[in-house]
């Protein structure tokens, strides 16, 4: 299994953080390195800030997942929907009387 942890990539929660701040992220001079080699087709590096099951450190993981044929297909399927119903005729127009209702 290929190691698909980011190298010189660090992240850390402060005890004494506010509730906004979510972790302190620190990079050393190998994430250069990493970053190198690891840009998609697109020029992208995407990565994950997972937390341990084991120690409940925070870790960072290269997220490479490309959408297959099916879910590429299905979202067509979405879009050819959403844009036939936005050109088709739902129905005649409600009087003003109806449209201003409060409710």
């Amino acid at each position: 299994m290929e190691n698909n942890l980011v190298n010189g990539l660090f992240a850390k929660k402060r005890d004494n953080a506010p509730d906004f701040v979510i972790a302190n992220l620190s990079f050393n001079e190998s994430i250069i390195d990493w970053l190198k080699n690891n840009f998609n087709e697109k020029g992208w590096c995407n990565a994950d800030l997972l937390i341990s099951k084991n120690t409940g450190k925070m870790y960072a993981k290269k997220n490479d997942w490309k959408p297959n044929a099916e879910q590429t297909n299905t979202q067509s399927s979405v879009n050819e929907v959403q844009q036939t119903l936005k050109s088709s005729d739902l129905g005649e127009e409600m009087p003003d009387e109806i449209n201003n209702i409060p409710f």
